[in-house]
């Protein structure tokens, strides 16, 4: 498993070679990616690129008719 350091790294090193879009989700590295993501945004300045997530596969229990306001917000303030 790669380190912290390497993803920052990696994420870096796309940004620095003209990477607009990030694809990224709750459930990848439990949570880790996005929290990867949001520190190396944050430490750099310049064009931001698109950052795309999805929610709601870490609700407990799962709901699969449909989220709410009600069920999505606890999962989406983990990530």
């Amino acid at each position: 498993m790669s380190s912290e350091a390497d993803g920052k790294a990696a994420l870096n090193a796309a940004l620095d070679a003209g990477m607009t879009f990030i694809d990224t989700a709750d459930v990848y590295g439990d949570g880790r990616s996005e929290t990867i993501i949001r520190e190396v945004l944050k430490a750099r300045s310049g064009p931001r690129p698109f950052v795309a997530t999805k929610a709601g596969r870490r609700l407990n229990p799962h709901n699969d008719a449909g989220y709410t306001k009600k069920t999505w917000k606890p999962s989406s303030t983990a990530a």
